[in-house]
C-alpha cells in the first residue's frame, strides 16, 4: 500500500512565477509521487515475475486545481493534473500485476493551506474542511474490497463523495465536408459547439 500525499505551495500569478518556484512544486508533488510509485511498482512487478500474487494499492492525491485550474496556482495545478495522468497510466500498466491506482481529491484545510496565509473559516457542527474527512475513503481504497476499482479519481467534499469523469466530451462539431476542419467554418462551428450560435428558423420551416 502506497499513499502519495506530500505537497508544498508556491502560489503566484504566472507573470510573477519564477522557474525555481515552479520546479520546486513539480518536484515535490509530481516527481515525488512518481518516485514512490516507481519503486513500489518495481517491487510488485518482481513479486509477480517470481510467481507471487499481489493485492496492492496506490492512492495518489490530486486537487480541484488539477481538475479545474485556479488563479495563482499554475505550478500546483499543473502538478496535480499531472498526478491524474500518472494515476491513469499506472492503473493501466499495473493492473495485470494485481495493483490498483486511484486518486483522491480532498477539499480540506490542511497545514499546507494554512502556510499560505489563508485563515480557516469558523464552523459549527460538522467541519467540512477537516483534513480527516478523506480518511475513510483512503481506508476503503487500501482494502481488498476495492480491488475491482482502478484508474479513478474520487473527490471528497465534506460528507459527499464525487465520482469524477475527467475531461468528458460535452459536444461534437463535425467538419462540413467530412474531411479536415477548416478555420473558416469554425467561425460558426465553434459557436455552435459552445451553444452560443444564434438560432433561427430551419429553411424547411420558413412560411409555417
Amino acid at each position: 500500500m502506497v499513499v502519495n500525499n506530500a505537497g508544498i505551495l508556491r502560489d503566484r500569478m504566472i507573470t510573477s512565477m519564477t522557474e525555481d518556484d515552479f520546479d520546486a512544486v513539480i518536484a515535490v508533488h509530481l516527481k515525488g509521487t512518481f518516485n514512490l510509485t516507481k519503486h513500489a511498482s518495481d517491487h510488485w512487478l518482481a513479486v509477480a515475475k517470481d510467481g507471487g500474487i499481489n493485492d496492492a494499492r496506490i492512492v495518489n492525491t490530486t486537487s480541484g486545481a488539477g481538475l479545474r485550474g485556479n488563479v495563482g496556482q499554475s505550478a500546483y495545478a499543473a502538478a496535480k493534473a499531472g498526478i491524474i495522468g500518472l494515476t491513469l497510466v499506472t492503473a493501466l500498466e499495473m493492473r495485470r500485476y494485481g495493483v490498483t491506482a486511484n486518486a483522491i481529491s480532498p477539499v480540506a484545510f490542511t497545514r499546507m493551506v494554512g502556510s499560505a496565509g489563508v485563515e480557516r473559516p469558523a464552523t459549527a457542527g460538522f467541519d467540512v474542511l477537516d483534513p480527516a474527512n478523506p480518511s475513510g475513503v483512503v481506508c476503503y481504497l487500501a482494502s481488498a474490497r476495492s480491488a475491482w476499482l482502478t484508474g479513478q479519481v474520487l473527490r471528497i467534499e465534506g460528507r459527499h463523495l464525487h465520482r469524477m469523469a475527467g475531461f468528458t466530451t460535452a459536444a461534437v462539431y463535425p467538419s462540413r465536408d467530412g474531411e479536415r476542419l477548416h478555420a473558416e467554418e469554425l467561425v460558426d462551428g465553434v459557436a455552435k459547439l459552445y451553444g452560443v450560435m444564434p438560432t433561427g428558423l430551419d429553411v424547411n420551416q420558413i412560411g409555417t
